[in-house]
């Protein structure tokens, strides 16, 4: 917030303070209760979050203090005021010490998504009118500012409705570790009610675009800013419902009570002058659109002009309603539920940085490729011990490999799909959830489930869903003998009903050649709700070519943007491993076929190398005839088979596809570290001991790691 914001916030903002009245009692009851539990002796540790410039906070401390100080007099208070490390400190250090709060008082710049105090450290949290403001905001329409905008689409509402979700359950694990036992939260946000919250400024009563809209695009008319910076603007807060907030404390019910959710509707700037109110309007929004857009303060202030007539016209004198709703928790006694803390991987997982929805978003950004390690479960009646240490093995191996995340297959025996006796025999794992829930401790990283039991497909997501996994890959029926009991609108339905989960589906490229309708199939998925698509094995290069220029032909022609396609790469260099690969399904052009049975009888080393070359050839092929047609593409590598040389292939295979796809896109890129478990990083096995426990247990004639192709 630049100097000239700060000011103007803090000469408007108290516009909203009578939103305040809604936290009123629940924070007044707060103070009352933690009076009565604080120890003689002990500061009174106070935490305010997203205080701008200061203003509304000061008021909220001189309650908080003057309520305290009623019940203890003399008692020692610590105040802390926390906002971005971009917010007005300036202003905001003159607001505090004009305010002369009897009170310590502290400043803390960072943002609240990230952690603030030590564990059981804080009294009271408050967060006043800031909450919905998300850590990074989605994808949204070129035309909108606001992503609850009257024409925002439904699936791009969803992506801000599932990113406030994490967001919210990820702010409150904490404030749950930085509460002391009995320590209480309120926290006040925009949005509230049993439907779409009511928000004059995005939805005016005149039915148009938001306010903000409007300005730019008059903005645009009038010559002050070019028509891509008026595109490019948003402004990155989503607006929940009473049951999404409540849906949010319940996943960190283990940490935190929820005590109170009331929501109210307010007349802001009621009263005030059209000017007045718009300023209020643009101290609140200026930062947020000025970043994104990318014009400058003076361009800003033209904009603000153009803002003023846009209210004037709305709304007059007469203020606009807006509705705000008010969450208040309580810290758990530790003891009392530290066996249910421990035992949930996320908090733990977050705590180190691990953002839970990180890889969905990465899969379904188009700006930048993704790359995935795939993996299997351990066959079925393996321990939860013995799988996280196959897991942590198979991890400490990849560790050098800048993957975005993991994905852990569905095997299923498939044996519908050929009459053909199975190359290698089928052996029953564990359930992908229960397998990859150990991926986020050990690495860091999230996993992408590939599910294909449909049976209780609703049970299983719930399953998915206590594990917190967040992103699923949805599997068809192996053949068309196969009838699944549950289509697939339905199970993306089911999928889309749960906030913070998000799915993408399979597509086979020679399914293409066959029926040349696959890039409809895709624009079908797309439209149940798939965020991006992970192909079948690719050895014939010419039949993905030709899915990626028809696909991105028809999206152009019916005005769409093509979904992200994961372009799935397997090492083979033994014939059995070439056999299984065809049974499956997959077209192995004879060129190829004849180059990999050439290289059968070769060294190990000779026959590794081989395997990896097929598949770059194959990618530099894709990249060279339909790297431009406007599909955004990722990679995803996988092992088919449990020789050693084809397990030792996937991961020289990934280094040489990544490198090989990052030099086409002609882009600098940088890795994001994580710090992990000692533990975890432990590489007390050889390098073939590593090998042989990537997946589960194998032997040579033991399949390990086949496409699921299952039954949903």
């Amino acid at each position: 917030m630049s100097t000239m914001l700060g000011t103007l916030y803090n000469e408007t903002s108290s516009g909203q303070v009578s939103a305040h009245e809604i936290a009123r009692p629940a924070l007044l009851a707060a103070i009352e209760r933690l009076a009565a539990l604080q120890q003689r002796g002990e500061p009174f540790v106070v935490a305010d979050l997203g205080v701008a410039a200061g203003a509304n906070a000061v008021s909220v401390a001189r309650l908080v203090i003057s309520e305290f100080m009623g019940r203890r007099p003399g008692e020692a208070i610590s105040y802390a005021f926390e906002d971005l490390p971009l917010n007005d400190w300036t202003v905001l250090a003159q607001t505090v010490s004009a305010a002369e709060l009897p009170c310590f008082t502290s400043f803390v710049p960072r943002s609240f998504y990230e952690p603030l105090f030590p564990p059981a450290s804080l009294s009271l949290s408050l967060s006043f009118i800031t909450l919905h403001w998300l850590s990074e905001a989605p994808r949204l329409s070129a035309d909108a500012v606001l992503a609850m905008e009257r024409h925002t689409a439904a699936d791009v509402a969803a992506e801000w409705r599932d990113q406030a979700h994490v967001d919210l359950v990820s702010f409150l694990r904490l404030r749950a570790t930085e509460l002391k036992d009995g320590g209480e939260g309120v926290y006040l946000m925009v949005g509230g009610g049993a439907a779409l919250p009511v928000h004059e400024w995005a939805r005016p009563p005149s039915g148009g675009p938001s306010i903000f809209s409007v300005a730019l695009s008059r903005a645009v008319a009038a010559g002050d800013i070019d028509e891509a910076a008026a595109m490019a603007a948003s402004v990155a807060y989503h607006l929940r419902t009473d049951d999404e907030v409540r849906r949010a404390a319940g996943e960190v019910g283990a940490s935190l009570e929820l005590l109170d959710v009331t929501s109210a509707e307010v007349r802001v700037a009621e009263g005030r002058s059209a000017e007045e109110h718009a300023d209020l309007a643009w101290a609140i929004h200026s930062n947020s659109i000025l970043s994104s857009s990318g014009i400058g303060d003076e361009a800003g202030e033209r904009v603000r002009l153009h803002l003023r007539d846009v209210v004037a016209t709305e709304f007059g004198d007469s203020g606009a309603t807006i509705s705000y709703v008010s969450l208040a928790v309580r810290r758990r006694p530790r003891e009392a539920n530290a066996a249910s803390e421990e035992g949930a991987v996320a908090p733990a997982s977050e705590a180190r940085g691990w953002d839970p929805m990180w890889l969905a978003r990465a899969l379904a950004d188009p700006a930048r490729p993704t790359f995935l390690f795939g993996s299997t479960p351990p066959r079925d009646g393996t321990t939860a011990a013995e799988a996280a240490q196959i897991c942590a093995k198979f991890v400490a191996r990849s560790r050098a490999h800048a993957s975005d995340g993991f994905i852990v297959y569905d095997i299923q025996d498939e044996s519908s799909r050929n009459a053909e006796s199975r190359p290698f025999p089928f052996r029953r794992t564990i359930d992908p959830s229960e397998y990859a829930q150990h991926f986020p401790p050990a690495s860091g990283k999230s996993t992408a489930c590939s599910e294909a039991d449909e049976a209780a497909f609703a049970s299983w997501l719930d399953g998915a869903q206590r594990r917190n996994h967040h992103t699923l890959n949805l599997v068809g029926p192996s053949s068309s003998g196969d009838t699944p009991r549950i289509s697939m609108e339905r199970a993306a339905a089911l999928v889309n009903e749960r906030p913070g989960m998000a799915f993408g589906c399979v597509t086979i490229a020679e399914r293409h050649l066959t029926k040349g309708t696959e890039h409809l199939n895709l624009l079908r998925k797309a439209g149940y709700g798939a965020k991006w698509f992970i192909s079948q094995a690719v050895y014939d290069a010419e039949a993905t070519i030709k899915l990626l220029h028809d696909y991105a032909g028809e999206c152009r022609r019916r005005g769409c943007r093509p979904v992200k396609i994961l372009l799935t790469f397997a090492p083979v260099g033994r014939p059995k491993t070439l056999q299984f690969v065809k049974w499956l399904g997959v077209h192995v052009p004879s060129a190829v076929e004849e180059r990999i049975l050439a290289k059968a009888n070769a060294t190990e080393s000779k026959t590794k190398e081989a395997a990896v070359l097929e598949s770059i050839d194959a990618l530099q092929r894709i990249l060279q005839m339909a790297g431009g047609c406007g599909v955004p593409l990722g990679l995803s590598v996988e092992s088919l088979s449990g020789f050693r040389e084809e397990i030792d292939g996937c991961f020289e295979l990934f280094r040489r596809l990544q490198a090989t796809m990052l030099d086409s896109v002609c882009s600098p890129w940088a890795v994001r570290w994580y710090r992990v478990p000692v533990h975890s990083m432990a590489r007390s096995h050889s390098e073939e001991q590593l090998a042989a426990d990537a997946g589960p247990e194998m032997a040579e004639e033991e399949q390990a790691g086949s496409r699921a192709a299952g039954s949903i």
